[in-house]
This record gives structure tokens, sequence and C-alpha cells, in this order.
């Protein structure tokens, strides 16, 4: 039974860092494209963008702390601090819907 049990931890800690390193090269990745925009609306949404993939980053390197024990916290804690990274993660996503929506009227999509 233990042999399981840390085969499933060795397993979650490969995918955190998988989701943090695809974080990280998806940052660099748009940070680069966004150079080569002009000014504009949608420079000014792929910004936005960005902060998907920083508060991914984030989380994953938590959840990756916790699951390592550098930092021991209650359950409760660790439950309340995973809701407000989800939390925060959908009001960026609506505030990028609400960008999106005003990128697409200003050129002319309906």
């Amino acid at each position: 039974m233990m042999g399981v049990v840390g085969d499933y931890t060795t397993v979650e800690y490969v995918v955190l860092y998988l989701i943090a390193s695809m974080c990280f090269i998806s940052y660099i990745w748009m940070k680069q494209s966004i150079k080569r925009l002009t000014k504009g609306h949608v420079k000014t949404l792929f910004k936005y963008m960005l902060w998907i993939v920083k508060w991914g980053f984030l989380c994953a390197i938590w959840l990756f702390i916790l699951q390592v024990g550098f930092i021991e916290l209650e359950c409760s804690s660790i439950i309340s601090s995973f809701a407000v990274f989800i939390s925060m993660l959908f009001l960026v996503v609506s505030y990028i819907s609400v960008k999106m929506k005003e990128v697409s009227e200003i050129f002319g999509f309906r």
C-alpha cells in the first residue's frame, strides 16, 4: 500500500512540475510575441492574457510547496487558499472576456 501512495505523490509532483514549466515557457513566448505587436487594443488584450499564465504558474508553485511540505497548513487553510486561486483565475478570465468583446466590437466582429 505504501508503494502506491508513493507513486501517486510522485505523479502529482511531476504534473505540478509540468504545469509550472509550461506556464513559464508560455509566459516567455507570450512576452516575446507582445514585443512584436504594435500599440493598440490587441497588445493590451495579450497583456491581460499574460495574467492567466502568471496565475497558473503561481498556483502550481503554491500547490507544489504544500505537497512537498515546506509549509504546514491545516486542511481548511489549504482549501481556502486554493479557493482564492480559483476565484482570482475566474476574475481574470471574466475581465479578459470583457476586453475581448470590446476588441471584437472595435474591429467589427459580431
